[in-house]
């Protein structure tokens, strides 16, 4: 089962970080088509780049599965029967790997101070590096540092790696490591939930023992202490979110692939259902608003559904977003007309949630009446 090959993965890591690593990279490079082994002393000796282009060079000279391994639309007795699977339990592994992790130390692990400020300058030196010409990072600022091997956490590792090979020139590479990072924030964006619900129940429970007329000392300070370090978990889960969407995320809602933009503005929308308090800022929010225009419409599509679903989620959202809104609704409404029918549908729901919200007054809904004459009956329809 995944949760088995993710007990033997972590041990490994335990015991050989490097080898570890290595099976990941090349976990990530075979998910994107290219049949290739990737070593622990390959990774040592190499650059981002070099292990990057080396995974291109091999496909190009033809080192590739016959079928992509995360097209599941596989049938008994095809070729892609082998890879029916694959993309479930490519996705299980990443996230089971989150949250086995995030039950220990394993995944808060981040060095002491000294150690960041060593990587902020070390992050410098790069950059002045790169103002050379001598740029150790893939295409649209992926993190391709010689390998994860200084890393500070299982975190860092595992996140560089992703970023590494999202930014790829090959793009069923790129659109596995992609997978991979969204993967990554939706499981940071669970634990930091799951953790979230822990820290109530302590502070209920911290509460009702100190109102007795007798507390308990000893039971006081453990669930002090304990809430003390749940808090802590829920800020490190927050801060790897944050890092993971600004290595990950940030370059590939631009991807040339309409359909790995698409599948961001999906992945946004769920994050911040999940986590609106974290989610719901102009931070994040920009996103979908700059993706109202983007050229594709599946891209056009999944921004509205992502803004129906949070609208007609709760009335805190919309109190959350209401700059958001201010500045965006125009286009909203605009799209009522769009040129495909289909995003023009989305746009009618997502005004119509609007609407039923009291952010949009009855008559600025007049417009939608106009789209009973459209020729398209399912815009008629909406």
């Amino acid at each position: 089962t995944v949760a088995l090959v993710v007990a033997d993965w972590r041990a490994k890591h335990a015991a050989d970080p490097e080898g570890a690593l290595a099976e990941l990279y090349t976990l990530i490079a075979r998910a994107g088509g290219c049949a290739i082994t990737l070593s622990k002393d390959e990774l040592d000796a190499s650059t981002g780049d070099e292990i990057g282009a080396r995974v291109v060079s091999e496909m190009v000279a033809g080192n590739v599965y016959a079928d992509d391994p995360l097209d599941d639309s596989g049938t008994k007795g095809s070729r892609k029967e082998m890879f029916k699977h694959f993309k479930k339990h490519y996705a299980e592994f990443w996230d089971t790997l989150l949250r086995d992790s995030s039950e220990t130390e394993a995944l808060f692990v981040f060095g002491d101070e000294n150690a960041e400020v060593d990587a902020e300058n070390a992050e410098r030196g790069a950059s002045r590096k790169n103002k050379r010409g001598d740029s150790k990072k893939t295409d649209q600022g992926a993190n391709a540092s010689s390998t994860s091997r200084g890393a500070s956490s299982l975190f860092d590792a595992v996140s560089d790696a992703v970023a590494l090979f999202s930014g790829s020139r090959a793009r069923t590479v790129r659109v596995a490591a992609t997978r991979a990072g969204l993967q990554l924030v939706s499981s940071l964006v669970a634990i930091a939930k799951a953790k979230a619900e822990t820290r109530d129940t302590k502070q209920r429970q911290l509460d009702a023992e100190s109102r007795k007329k007798r507390p308990n000392a000893a039971m006081t300070r453990a669930l002090a202490e304990s809430l003390s370090e749940t808090q802590t978990r829920i800020r490190g889960a927050e801060r790897m979110i944050a890092d993971a969407f600004t290595k990950i995320f940030t370059h590939r809602f631009r991807d040339v692939d309409a359909n790995v933009r698409a599948q961001c503005m999906q992945s946004i929308g769920e994050w911040m259902r999940s986590h609106p308090l974290f989610f719901l800022s102009d931070v994040y929010l920009k996103y979908l608003g700059w993706s109202l225009s983007d050229k594709d419409p599946r891209v056009r599509r999944a921004v509205l559904a992502a803004l129906r679903a949070l609208y007609a989620a709760s009335a805190e959202n919309l109190a959350l977003m209401d700059t958001f809104n201010a500045r965006f609704q125009p286009r909203i409404a605009e799209m009522i007309h769009d040129v495909d029918a289909s995003v023009a549908v989305e746009a009618v729901g997502t005004l119509a949630a609007l609407h039923a919200a009291g952010v949009v007054p009855h008559e600025e809904m007049q417009q939608v009446a106009v789209l009973l004459l459209d020729a398209d009956a399912r815009v008629r329809g909406a």
